[in-house]
């Protein structure tokens, strides 16, 4: 091997851990913003409270993909909202198939 395609893999291999790190870092974030929604809102309108925050998340989810990616912002939050809303959906019918009651 030579100098060039040593240096060429080291940077390769800094450069998937350097993605690895931020993907690590925005799924823990996703993650603890809804948490702590939990934690904080009364249990008596968690439904409602939970799925306009979780709403809310993911339209600032998408305003910063769009700046970060160079986008069009209504179009990722369009998007963004839209299939985080559908996911939500199939995962409240799977438990309602299931019978999975939470109160």
């Amino acid at each position: 091997m030579t100098e060039n395609s040593e240096e060429l893999d080291n940077n390769l291999d800094n450069h998937y851990i350097h993605r690895s790190n931020w993907l690590i870092a925005a799924f823990t974030i996703g993650g603890l913003l809804p948490f702590l929604v939990t934690l904080f809102l009364p249990l008596n309108s968690m439904e409602y409270s939970f799925y306009g925050s979780v709403l809310l998340f993911l339209i600032i989810l998408g305003i910063v993909t769009a700046k970060t990616g160079g986008s069009i912002i209504w179009k990722a939050i369009l998007r963004i909202t839209f299939w985080g809303t559908v996911a939500m959906g199939l995962t409240a019918i799977v438990g309602y198939y299931f019978n999975a009651n939470i109160s």
